[in-house]
């Protein structure tokens, strides 16, 4: 049985007990909407966090492989740069060392008058030249046969020098100078058309070097 209690009478004591229960149970649903509310975002908050840590990983990784093919590419062409520069030098080199053979061919032509140890200097100086052109060569043919042509041109001028000496009028001083000339002119041709020459035609010049020396072979002192 409801009662008076400091002078509030039991109705009205009932309605503010209704009240405050109402009021805690809205705010008890309104503090669980707002959790709810709040997990929700923490929860998309995770989730688009880790769609953008996934996308940056995607970019980073697809920013490496276009790193590594630009990597790659520049290395490719370093090789290739430094593999046409190593063909340049060896070209270069081997020019040099043909220039050179030719041109102490041309001496002993010029100067067989100065006697033997003129010629044999040239000869020395041959050798080098067809030492260095060797080292460039991958013809064997060639490497085995240039080896005999400082010593064949020097044997044809020395021949030609004792000739002269001896002031011979038969016609051999003649066709010993032509002999050389000749010797020297096939050299020539080879030396010249040596770099640009197919395998085929670098054959040929071979044969033309070989052919050439062996005609006057038997002719040369010993």
């Amino acid at each position: 049985m409801c009662r008076e209690v400091l002078w509030i009478s039991c109705g009205t004591w009932l309605g503010l007990l209704n009240g405050v229960i109402g009021a805690l149970v809205g705010a008890a649903v309104a503090g669980i909407a707002v959790w709810k509310t709040l997990e929700t975002q923490r929860r998309l908050f995770a989730v688009d966090r880790a769609h953008n840590y996934t996308a940056t990983q995607l970019a980073d990784h697809r920013r490496k492989i276009e790193l590594d093919k630009q990597l790659e590419a520049q290395r490719e062409d370093v090789k290739l740069q430094l593999e046409f520069q190593a063909r340049e030098a060896s070209r270069q080199r081997e020019l040099a060392a043909i220039s050179d053979l030719v041109a102490a061919g041309h001496a002993m032509v010029k100067r067989y008058r100065r006697g033997i140890p003129a010629i044999e200097d040239l000869i020395l100086q041959g050798d080098s030249a067809v030492l260095r052109w060797r080292m460039e060569m991958t013809h064997r043919g060639l490497a085995d046969e240039i080896w005999y042509w400082t010593h064949h041109l020097g044997g044809l001028a020395v021949r030609l020098f004792d000739l002269t000496e001896e002031r011979a009028d038969d016609g051999s001083r003649t066709v010993a100078f032509d002999a050389l000339g000749d010797a020297l002119g096939t050299l020539q041709l080879v030396a010249m058309s040596w770099p640009g020459a197919d395998p085929e035609r670098r054959d040929e010049l071979v044969s033309m070097l070989i052919a050439e020396r062996k005609k006057h072979e038997d002719d040369l002192p010993a």
